[in-house]
């Protein structure tokens, strides 16, 4: 995209409040599939705290694309910069879902599926660094690099058995949530003034 070529105002408020709606959902999956793995009385505490802290970000992401109808329709170049955005995007997408098909068949054909979690977290946290660049939202930096750090040290820690395959999974999949809540939050804290 050259200087002349940006997103309209309400398209890049829209993107921020559609992303971090995405971002909201799939940590709370995570934290799903942490919480069955732990003890029921931390997960039970876990679990409400993690049903307001995502609710509270899908306020604000709803809001932000409430926000985003109200401002001036884009002009044809931003429309075309847009396109571009979305298309960069699909295309991100559609390698982080073929990256994860090989991974798993790879790791389940190989009887490495302990290594499963972390080595989806790794593609998972690849993936923000080109949305980084092309949607220009430097907290997804923070959030490749969280998301693959956590993953190797659980690696690290499975080929150490320092603790069950169950549980480093479930602290991992608590941590990716955590992630994803704390770039949504970044955004939140930090927004400008629309």
């Amino acid at each position: 995209m050259n200087n002349t070529e940006t997103r309209s105002r309400g398209q890049v408020v829209r993107g921020r409040g559609v992303g971090t709606l995405v971002g909201a959902r799939i940590g709370f999956f995570w934290m799903c599939y942490g919480l069955v793995r732990l003890p029921k009385t931390a997960g039970a505490l876990l679990a409400v705290i993690s049903v307001v802290i995502c609710f509270g970000i899908i306020r604000y992401a709803t809001g932000l694309i409430k926000i985003s109808k109200t401002m001036p329709p884009p002009v044809a170049p931003e429309s075309r910069a847009n396109r571009k955005v979305r298309l960069l995007f699909w295309l991100n997408f559609i390698i982080e879902i073929i990256l994860l098909n090989i991974v798993f068949q790879l790791l389940t054909n190989g009887s490495l599926e302990d290594y499963l979690i972390p080595a989806i977290s790794i593609i998972v946290g690849i993936h923000f660094v080109p949305m980084a660049f092309f949607m220009k939202v430097r907290p997804y930096f923070f959030c490749a690099a969280a998301l693959v750090v956590c993953a190797v040290i659980t690696m690290v820690l499975l080929q150490l058995k320092v603790a069950s395959v169950d549980f480093l999974a479930a602290i991992e999949a608590i941590a990716n949530a955590i992630i994803l809540w704390a770039t949504a939050a970044q955004k939140m804290l930090y927004k400008q003034a629309y």
